[in-house]
Parts: C-alpha cells; sequence; structure tokens
C-alpha cells in the first residue's frame, strides 16, 4: 500500500480514460462468435442444442467413502463403528448436543447432571467433549491470516476463512446432491422451430454457453454462488439465467475468534464459477457475541449454481458451506472519509485472499472430483456478485453510466496512479472521483480472468424486485383502489400449491419475507 507511481499531467490521464473507452465501443460492436452447436434433438417436446466444448470424464477420481476412508482413524472404525466415540449412546448424546444451540456453559450443567453421570458418558465437560468430535473425518479446514496494512488500526485483525476449492469440491462430492448437478452447457428451445428460449438455470443461458466456449477443450462448467444467507443464494440462482461449520482444525489459534473480528463488523460479497464456477456474496451483518463486546461479522457462504434451486432451497441437504469472515476495522485517522476508503481497500484485500486459489485455478485449471468418482478439469472465472446495494457501491456509485467493461475501469485508476500517489488517500479519493472511481487501487478481480464487473455485478433480487414492490407498486395499488377493495381481491386468489395464500388480505402485513412475495 505505500507504493509510489511517478507523475504525469492531467492531459496524460485524460488520455488513457478516452483511450479506455474506445476500447469499450469498439468491443460492445464486436459480435460474439457463434461456438459450435451439438444438436441434441428434440426432449420432451423442446428442441435442445449443447456446446461443441463437451465437459470429458477422466478415470482415477475420488468418490465421497473414498476421501471418508482415507481418514487415519478408517481401521479403527472398521472395529468400532462409533469411533472415536466408545458406544452408539456416547455418539448420539455428542450428535445432539453438537446440534443444539446450547452454549459451552450450558453443556457442562447438562453433563454434570446426576441423571447424565449416571450414563458413564467418554465426555464429563464440553472441552472434552470438542477434543473426541475433532477425531472425526472433517470437511474444508479452518485457517486463518493476519490483516497488515501501512495505516495504523485500532485493533489487530485476522481473515478467518477456509479454501473456497476445498469447499466447492466438498459440494460435489457430496452424494445427496448427485442427481441434480448439471455439467453441460444448453439451449432449450419451446418447440423445433427454434423461435422462443426457455431459460431456467444457469446453465441455460448465453453467458455460461460463452465462458464454456473460453475454457480448454474438454474442460467443464462448474458454477459456485456466495452468499452471506441461502435465500440470497436461492434468488441469484433464479435470476442469473435466470453448514454447519465445524472447527476441526486441532489447532487452537486456526479457529475464528470473536476477539480477532474487530470492534464493528465484517464484510463480503462475491460471485465465482468453478470450471466456471460462479461466486455470488451478499453481507448482511450478523451478530457473533452477546454482551461482551456485541461483535458482528458478515459470513460468507458458498455454493454451486450447477445444483437445482429447488434442492439448495433443503436446509437438510447443507448446499452452502461457510467459507469467510471478512474483517472491517477501525483505522485510526481523523478524516471520515479517509476511513472509509481504507475499509473499503481492506475489503479488497482480504477478498484477494480468500479467493487466491479460485484465482489460479481459473489461470491454470485444476483436476475435481465429480459426484460419481470422475475426475473432471476445472476452471473459475468470477461471474456473480450478489450483495446488498451498499456493498455494491464498493464497486461502484449508485448513477447509471454508459457500459463500461473491466479494462476501462482499470485504466482510469492506471491513468490516475501516475498523477497521484495511492499512499495520499485524502488527495487520491478527490482524483478518482473525477473519474467516478470510488478510491480502490488494486482491485480483488484485478488479476482474474473471464471476470468483469460488467458481467458478475447481478441485480439484488430481494430490494431491487421485491421491496421495490412492496415499498412502491402497492402503495400506488393501495392509492388506486383503496385498501379494502385490494385486501378483498387478495382473498378472492384462488389457492396454488407453492403459493402464499392471503385469507386476511395483505394491508396488516408489517414485515414481509421473501416467500411472502
Amino acid at each position: 500500500m505505500g507504493r509510489h507511481r511517478r507523475n504525469s499531467s492531467d492531459d496524460s490521464a485524460n488520455d488513457d480514460i478516452n483511450q479506455a473507452n474506445i476500447v469499450d465501443e469498439f468491443a460492445a460492436n464486436i459480435p460474439d462468435q457463434e461456438p459450435s452447436v451439438v444438436e441434441g434433438g428434440v426432449e420432451w417436446g423442446k428442441a435442445v442444442e449443447y456446446c461443441l466444448n463437451v465437459p470429458r470424464v477422466y478415470v482415477g477420481g475420488l468418490t465421497f467413502m473414498d476421501v471418508f476412508n482415507q481418514d487415519d482413524y478408517t481401521h479403527q472404525r472398521t472395529e468400532v463403528p462409533w469411533y472415536p466415540f466408545a458406544s452408539q449412546k456416547d455418539w448420539e448424546v455428542a450428535y445432539w448436543l453438537m446440534r443444539t444451540n446450547l452454549s459451552m456453559s450450558e453443556i457442562d450443567e447438562y453433563l454434570n447432571l446426576s441423571f447424565t453421570k449416571e450414563n458413564s458418558l467418554l465426555f464429563h465437560h464440553t472441552k472434552e467433549l470438542h477434543q473426541w468430535v475433532e477425531m472425526l473425518p472433517s470437511g474444508p479446514r479452518w485457517k486463518y491470516e493476519d490483516i497488515l496494512t501501512d495505516f495504523p488500526m485500532k485493533h489487530l485483525l485476522r481473515i478467518f476463512y477456509r479454501d473456497p476449492i476445498d469447499c466447492l469440491q466438498s459440494l460435489l462430492s457430496n452424494p445427496q446432491l448427485a442427481d441434480c448437478i448439471n455439467f453441460n452447457c444448453q439451449r432449450v428451445y419451446k418447440s423445433v422451430d427454434r423461435l422462443s428460449r426457455v431459460y431456467s438455470s444457469f446453465m441455460m443461458g448465453d453467458h455460461s454457453w460463452y465462458l464454456q466456449c473460453q475454457v480448454p477443450q474438454g474442460a467443464v462448467m462448474i458454477v459456485a454462488a456466495l452468499g452471506s444467507k441461502p435465500v440470497f443464494l436461492i434468488l441469484m440462482l433464479n435470476s442469473i439465467h435466470p453448514m454447519h461449520p465445524r472447527h476441526s482444525d486441532p489447532d487452537p489459534d486456526a479457529r475464528p475468534r470473536p476477539e480477532s473480528f474487530g470492534p464493528d463488523s465484517f464484510r463480503i460479497g462475491l460471485v465465482l464459477p468453478m470450471s466456471c464456477p460462479v461466486v455470488s456474496t451478499p453481507t448482511d451483518k450478523t451478530k457473533v457475541t452477546n454482551i461482551s463486546g456485541n461483535r458482528y461479522t458478515h459470513p460468507v457462504l458458498i455454493s454451486l449454481a450447477n445444483i437445482a434451486s429447488s434442492m439448495c432451497a433443503k436446509v437438510m441437504l447443507h448446499a452452502y458451506l461457510l467459507v469467510a469472515l471478512i474483517p472491517v476495522p477501525k483505522f485510526v485517522h481523523s478524516n471520515v472519509r479517509v476511513r472509509g476508503v481504507l475499509v473499503d481497500r481492506l475489503f479488497h484485500q482480504c477478498l484477494s485472499i480468500v479467493t487466491e486459489s479460485l484465482k489460479a485455478a481459473a489461470k491454470m485449471g485444476i483436476m475435481m472430483n465429480d459426484p460419481i468418482g470422475n475426475s473432471r478439469y476445472c476452471f473459475t472465472p468470477l461471474v456473480s456478485y450478489v450483495a446488498d446495494t451498499p456493498e455494491e457501491l464498493l464497486f461502484k456509485d449508485p448513477f447509471r453510466h454508459p457500459l463500461h467493461k473491466g479494462l476501462s475501469t482499470l485504466a482510469r485508476i492506471k491513468a490516475v496512479l501516475r498523477s497521484i500517489s495511492h499512499a495520499d488517500v485524502s488527495k487520491f479519493f478527490v482524483t478518482c472521483k473525477k473519474f467516478n472511481l470510488n478510491g480502490i487501487h488494486e482491485p480483488f478481480w484485478l488479476d482474474w480472468p473471464l471476470s468483469d464487473p460488467s458481467q458478475f455485478i447481478t441485480p439484488e433480487a430481494l430490494h431491487h424486485w421485491h421491496r421495490m414492490f412492496w415499498d412502491h407498486d402497492l402503495n400506488w395499488c393501495i392509492f388506486v383502489v383503496s385498501v379494502d377493495e385490494l385486501d378483498f381481491r387478495f382473498m378472492l386468489l384462488q389457492v396454488f400449491v407453492g403459493y402464499r395464500s392471503f385469507k386476511d388480505g395483505i394491508s396488516t402485513l408489517k414485515q414481509v419475507s421473501v416467500r411472502d412475495h
């Protein structure tokens, strides 16, 4: 963050901006290359086309059970199925306690009851219980990294995260999701005359088709989705064309601790594809401690857009995995605007750390196992970023502009850096505002192949569509027909399976969720 650039005149900066605009206009006028098509024939009365770059399958992969049996205690479990627990009784009690919302002190209180002691359990307090649980086969391991900046902060911060590639592999290997994962890009038409397209998943859209044509022959598109709440991911999966985290790392310092989160909150927002995974990250503040600090975090969840959205909505399938907790610090600076820019820069810095393995896979590819144990060659460009409007402002301002590609944004940043150093945050931010920039000099997508903000920043469905209707459209209807008439018409609507019915109308609703919409 302390690197300086040589100064140049404003005319040179304006020339770079104008050149970037020309590049954008030229790119916008280039028609997309039509990839070769494999005719899929007619299925259920619909015409189907498949991309010529068909994903290949390689032998030698691992299934879920193959990975499960690579655990250090596999041999012991062949003799004692409940290992490391001594009996089924110990396992059932431990399983129940770990899935409840009881605190550590409440679990200790339960284990100290006379009734519990009479059962002679293998563990007698919470820490001992956790030690036994951590011997079970685990999913992706947690790790942490200290966040260092050139500007002083009130607290030393750590980012806790898991390798997103490991999380995606965990989802791919889940046998419960094997029948609802789609690896093939396709174009579906309502009839054989191919006049009307059908869009019901990301893999049926034009963007997935384009990405599949950019990866090497035989590589596979696995679209991943990131977010802070599953509801956002379901909305994203329906709109882009269209686990419980267990701290299994034996190193206690590698576990997320609230005191390392910082005094305020955490942010994240992102969306990534795998082998073209897509990742989308909405952010919603979540309290992680009560009374002791009142610390908050924005948890980052990851899922696969290849999975049918109806299956992602089933909580018991664990289609969402917690991948990161990204801190937002308090910088020691008198200027409020400068503190805001520093927080935004730290956000991109943390996001770069979390997505490092995804960037590497997007450049070179990576071999991953599919649900049935085959191996596939995968690439991971970023294709969607789903976030609340405040988090989207980390990438753009709230005003409408002509279409600009990521290259033009990078050209603008480069032009500003020629005239002033990014270390002078106040002056750098003022100069950036002239070019519609937000003061970020190294965006996290800078070195991410096939990832462009003009593509991966998607509409925020909950507020832009659903809340828009509730806050504005509905009020217009009430103004036109009156409350009583509108309630009466909602009460007369026929009840359909899967849809919400309003037998008392809608005027009495106070807080409306996505299901109500």
